[in-house]
């Protein structure tokens, strides 16, 4: 299954929406020009899977999709460090037959308020400058409302220290979920599916659900951006995000088989190698090599290589992206 708009997962991992790309990491850490405080960013991606470019009897479709990203922002002169807030909402069109979570062509991610102050503290001897995050998240994707979902919060730090041409950053990021039950649920004589099984609830005598759903997820974030030219840059992204699901039920109706507790979700890593070109003060270009995978191969003996899928191409965990910056 492929994840949402993949070569756009790079830096919101642990809120799970569409990231920014890698050229906009530094709009969100300019000065304040004293202009509107009104402004935001559209950002139109590209996509295409590796698995585009395999052919096997058991590997997964080709994959090429178009994302766009509105950001409308406003500048809060009241909060310190240069606060922005924004209000995201992501969207995608899948042109090849849809293979992802709600298994639809068109998709949008959960809209997203999301403000940033990137610039709370700056420590005169080290030149680090340190800043904070929060995010809320609306539960209106087809995948939210699926499973019931109430919303999901994210706070957040991030450090960047300027050194000459180059801008280091890292953000340490964690989210709690919010369902209405722990496991998503559906009527057993209105649904059925093979990967489901049969649960006890509060309000049914049995319900058909999936696995336990993710309560608490953290994620670590680092990038290096080089200005190796006043309208050029290439960034490399390295992302590890893991999580926590809600705990199984561990009574006189659990079965022997399961294990009772809160279990771990898949860890995955994503990565990212950019190069982005500044054409004009408002718009940019970006385009590079992007992957979101398990950080673990399948028979979990070890770990994959980050930045390129070469272990299961097929499945889209890679793609190649080209990115429109617009700024307003």
């Amino acid at each position: 299954m492929r994840p949402f708009a993949v070569a756009l997962v790079i830096a919101l991992a642990a809120g799970g929406a569409r990231a920014q790309s890698p050229a906009t990491t530094g709009l969100l850490v300019e000065e304040d020009d004293g202009g509107s405080r009104w402004g935001g960013l559209v950002i139109a991606d590209t996509t295409v899977g590796f698995g585009t470019f395999v052919s096997s009897t058991s590997s997964d479709d080709p994959f090429v999709a178009e994302s766009l990203s509105l950001r409308p922002s406003l500048r809060i002169d009241e909060i310190p460090g240069g606060a922005v807030l924004y209000l995201r909402q992501d969207l995608q069109y899948e042109f090849t037959d849809p293979d992802n979570a709600t298994g639809r062509r068109f998709d949008y991610a959960d809209p997203m308020f999301w403000l940033v102050a990137p610039a709370l503290w700056r420590e005169r001897n080290t030149g680090v400058v340190a800043g904070a995050e929060a995010r809320l998240f609306v539960p209106l994707s087809y995948e939210s409302r699926q499973v019931d979902k109430i919303g999901a919060t994210t706070l957040g730090v991030r450090l960047q220290r300027p050194a000459g041409a180059f801008l280091p950053q890292v953000r340490f990021l964690a989210t709690k979920h919010f369902y209405v039950r722990p496991a998503p649920v559906f009527d057993q004589e209105d649904y059925e599916g093979g990967d489901l099984r049969s649960r006890h609830c509060s309000d049914e005598a049995a319900c058909g659900g999936g696995a336990y759903l993710i309560n608490w997820s953290l994620s670590a974030w680092g990038a290096l951006t080089w200005f190796f030219h006043e309208r050029w840059n290439t960034t490399f992204q390295l992302q590890y995000s893991g999580g926590w699901r809600y705990a199984s039920p561990d009574d006189e109706l659990t079965s022997p088989q399961a294990q009772a507790g809160a279990a771990r979700a898949a860890d995955t890593v994503t990565a990212a190698l950019d190069l982005s070109f500044q054409y004009t003060e408002r718009i940019g270009f970006s385009a590079g090599l992007a992957t979101t995978q398990p950080v673990l191969r399948a028979d979990n003996a070890a770990f994959r290589f980050p930045l390129v899928d070469v272990e299961t191409p097929a499945n889209n965990y890679s793609g190649l992206y080209f990115d429109v910056i617009a700024s307003f």
